[in-house]
């Protein structure tokens, strides 16, 4: 695998042309060209080709890609896919960039390099625009001239003494971390945000909110673990958002992100784990699911949920097995395209009808249920629908209720129905009961 480095010094100042099946690329001017014809693209896909042409013939990997494109900058996994679904667009053909999955991407075509000749203004702008150009103060001397080899060998000594310290400290901070209490290992509060459509099918859009939907169903039976509503989380749509300052603003220190894409008859989902505390990636993982089989990616979405991002997540238990999954993959599809459909009147309506669809062909499925309560309670209370279709909201989520007795959301959605109506004893008895059954949810103590 290729590391990405800096281009030798000698060659910063004659820009190199890059010759590729058809495409040129040159990287003094920042320019591609396709059959001769200048393309227009964004500063990132030209960066990330960069990278690619400067290491041809090897496999660069995704992190060196995200250090090099986006240095000192916490970003989603989503934003390099964007990036290079941008660049194969622009280069017109899929397979000069191979995915290497899990890996990162190499260049599959014979790479030609040549230097051009830039004229004195462009050298000059190139040299004031290099990382190294701002530290220059005169031709490179030897170390050993500059110091003297007595220094030199001085300040050998005190790099060695000070990598004994360093290493006792790191001996004394391994014990500290291993015999740390086991308090620290309860998860924090998680924010599941929309995965990105990084293939040119419009089509897939409703998965953006459907796959989330299906983490969040698969790890709502932790113990002690509070996950924001996806209908919050929804805002961060973007492939560039800031995780840093999503995390600020939803009082999170987990992020779980991800990107999926249509490659032939396979349906590619990559997921990923961010601590934004410590600002690194906890976990990261890609499968691939038949494109035309819903079950089986739901199925492949509650296995990765519930194992690898549980752990990475820090959730240790369950209070139940996995939920019964969906049996009818019709059905299945119409609850996954109501997820994000808005909730105002007119598109309520429409959601409320692809979920009445969607439990008459699959009863048994509680999430569809726990869904049209939801909508059913927004059309009776902002809709103009009134009590007869708060009774319907009532009906759906005793149904969630009865197919999944330790779901906290439908509990929680009747007990709010009976306190606005002013049953008090019954709400005040209902939320003792769920609170009894799970005392270690966050959200059901608030």
């Amino acid at each position: 695998m290729a590391s990405i480095l800096p281009n030798p010094p000698h060659q910063q100042f004659h820009g190199r042309v890059w010759h590729f099946a058809e495409c040129e690329f040159d990287e003094l001017r920042y320019e591609l060209r396709v059959r001769k014809v200048l393309v227009d693209l964004e500063s990132k896909p030209l960066e990330v080709l960069h990278q690619l042409l400067s290491n041809s013939g090897a496999t660069v990997r995704k992190e060196d890609l995200l250090d090099s494109v986006w240095p000192g900058v916490l970003v989603v996994d989503a934003s390099l896919a964007t990036a290079v679904s941008k660049l194969r667009k622009a280069l017109g053909d899929d397979a000069i960039i191979k995915t290497v999955p899990k890996v990162g991407y190499r260049l599959s075509v014979p790479v030609r390099c040549e230097f051009s000749r830039p004229t004195l203004v462009e050298a000059h702008s190139a040299w004031k625009a290099s990382p190294s150009a701002a530290n220059f103060s005169g031709p490179a001397r030897s170390p050993i001239a500059a110091t003297g080899l007595p220094g030199l060998l001085q300040r050998n000594l005190k790099t060695c003494i000070a990598a004994c310290v360093l290493l006792a400290a790191l001996a004394v901070g391994f014990l500290a971390f291993r015999n740390r209490p086991n308090a620290n290992l309860i998860p924090g509060p998680v924010a599941i945000l929309p995965f990105q459509n990084v293939s040119s099918n419009p089509g897939l859009d409703y998965l953006k909110s459907a796959l989330p939907d299906a983490v969040a169903n698969s790890l709502s039976a932790a113990r002690s673990l509070s996950i924001r509503p996806l209908a919050t989380t929804s805002q961060f749509a973007g492939p560039s958002v800031d995780l840093r300052k999503v995390a600020r603003d939803l009082s999170v220190n987990r992020i779980v992100t991800g990107h999926f894409a249509l490659a032939g008859e396979q349906l590619q989902i990559t997921m990923e784990a961010v601590d934004t505390d410590a600002d690194r990636v906890l976990w990261h993982d890609t499968v691939n699911v038949p494109a035309n089989n819903l079950l089986a990616l739901q199925a492949q979405v509650a296995a990765m949920s519930r194992g690898k991002l549980a752990a990475a997540l820090g959730i240790r238990d369950f209070v139940k097995e996995i939920d019964p999954p969906p049996g009818n993959e019709e059905a299945y599809e119409l609850y996954l395209k109501s997820l994000p459909l808005e909730w105002d009147p007119i598109p309520n309506q429409q959601a409320i009808s692809l979920l009445r669809k969607s439990v008459l062909l699959d009863p048994s499925y509680s999430p569809a249920w726990g869904r049209l309560s939801l909508r059913y309670y927004r059309d009776a209370r902002f809709g103009g629908g009134g009590p007869e279709i708060l009774q319907l909201s009532d009906a759906a989520a005793e149904r969630q209720l009865a197919l999944d007795p330790d779901s906290p959301e439908a509990v929680a959605e009747l007990t709010l129905h009976r306190a606005e109506r002013g049953e008090l004893v019954k709400a005040h008895q209902q939320a003792l009961e769920l609170l009894r059954r799970r005392p270690d949810n966050p959200n059901n103590h608030h």
